[in-house]
């Protein structure tokens, strides 16, 4: 049997199905070997069905349990019932799921990168509500090997050149990625020596996705020795690399780095002259990530602009990169976010914490019985912020920049601003006493990456 850890095999062994003991070694990580409860996302391709067969054994052998989450995008007019077929494949291996759908306008452009946005806010808030803490992903080698080449394409960083990892955290959900060393098409024969057939998604060979078109290129690639086990041990290689800066970066950030509850940073220019210019794109990145809300980093050659534009801007400057705004002050750095995103209208009856702009984590209170309008969580915004200080005036005083002050979540109602919890403020209702309502926005806390 190959051991896909072992890259030296003969191509004939390849074509060999994955064993139950193989797929255990693939699971390396001891905390999420110690869990007993596991998530795994399954579109019906060969890849996502093997691994919940396999990880299906894996948990019979060890008493533990396994809940499918199958994601209808509703992409295409097949997708419902390809949906059905998945789920009726389960229900056959005895498998607990949920078909998860996406609600909304047809997704228009980005048409793959804003699926898998979609894909994962769905699955991540399943697994968050229900107490989920693992999520398995059937990301395998050729995918990793497509990926590197699409960042190579694009100039990535190290860092985008290091790829997928094994174990990532989103919003406090483990992301579990074990076949990134395994062939798509042991995959495939792992089903084929069950009898289990699986559905193609004709996306993979539409020619206007980058990916399809890096297809053709990687089999080029192949003649001329230039193998997915290359490629993607050259991600592993990179994913070393990664590590370290990291560590670098995150020493640099608690110890030279000013990083406001309200979601703002400062940073000393002076301190970054001495750091090579990887450390440095590095803490960039990992600033624009945490005040942007960005989930990915930033092109390279956009990050490269942005440091050529700060290095030029001899006083004072201001650019946009991510979602945030990172303006020049002598010689500091101030990052804060950039608003464009349209609001967001909550029920109080269905939501009471919701992550916002992937930033922030709020909490609502439904105790009022005298407030029936629809509320609305928007950035507090220039006429937000004027009707604030000309009821409370001495917030003109507090030591915050401007613009920082116009993102801070807030909460309307159809008079306005409600209550700002940054400001402490709570608007007076209906001309009674304050004290005659409990807060509504109860709280909000800054997220950290490794939070989100």
């Amino acid at each position: 049997m190959l051991d896909p850890l072992n890259q030296s095999e003969n191509t004939e062994k390849i074509l060999e199905p994955i064993s139950s003991i193989e797929f255990d070694r693939l699971v390396k990580d001891e905390e999420i070997r110690e869990v007993r409860c596991y998530c795994v996302g399954v579109s019906g391709g060969a890849d996502s069905l093997a691994l919940v067969w396999l990880l299906k054994r894996w948990c019979e052998n060890r008493g533990g349990s396994l809940f499918a989450l199958i994601v209808n995008h509703n992409l295409r007019e097949s997708s419902a019932g390809e949906a059905t077929k998945v789920s009726d494949w389960l229900s056959k291996w005895r498998v607990r799921h949920a078909i998860l759908k996406r609600e909304g306008l047809p997704i228009s452009t980005g048409i793959q990168s804003s699926a898998r946005e979609v894909r994962y806010k769905l699955m991540l808030d399943w697994c968050s509500k229900n107490s989920f803490t693992d999520l398995f992903i059937a990301h395998h080698q050729d995918d990793q090997a497509e990926t590197f080449l699409m960042r190579l394409v694009r100039g990535s960083s190290i860092t985008g050149l290091a790829c997928m990892r094994e174990v990532s955290t989103r919003r406090g959900v483990r992301i579990v990625r074990p076949l990134l060393n395994v062939p798509k098409e042991r995959l495939k024969q792992t089903l084929i020596s069950i009898g289990q057939n699986w559905i193609e998604d004709p996306s993979n060979s539409d020619p206007r996705f980058m990916r399809t078109r890096l297809r053709k290129l990687r089999s080029n690639l192949e003649h001329r020795k230039v193998t997915n086990i290359r490629l993607s041990e050259l991600a592993q290689s990179f994913g070393v690399l990664r590590e370290m800066l990291e560590r670098c970066c995150h020493n640099f950030i608690a110890t030279e780095v000013k990083i406001y509850p309200e979601g703002w940073a400062r940073l000393d220019t002076e301190r970054l002259k001495p750091l090579p210019s990887v450390l440095v794109e590095k803490i960039l990145i990992y600033l624009l990530n945490l005040i942007g809300g960005k989930p990915y980093p930033p092109r390279f050659d956009s990050l490269s602009r942005l440091i050529k534009n700060l290095s030029e801007a001899k006083e004072n400057g201001c650019f946009t990169l991510s979602n945030c705004v990172v303006r020049k002050e002598g010689k500091y750095l101030i990052f804060f976010r950039e608003e464009r995103q349209p609001v967001s209208i909550i029920s109080l009856t269905r939501q009471k914490n919701i992550i916002w702009r992937n930033i922030f984590y709020c909490s609502f209170i439904d105790n009022n019985k005298n407030i029936s309008d629809e509320l609305v969580l928007a950035p507090l915004g220039e006429a937000g912020w004027g009707q604030v200080v000309k009821q409370k005036p001495e917030l003109r005083k507090l030591p915050l920049p401007y613009e920082v002050k116009k993102t801070m979540p807030a909460l309307f109602d159809n008079s306005g601003v409600l209550e700002v919890p940054h400001l402490n403020y709570c608007r007076l209702v209906q001309d009674t006493d304050i004290s005659d309502r409990k807060q509504i926005f109860s709280s909000v806390r800054f997220l950290q990456l490794n939070e989100r």
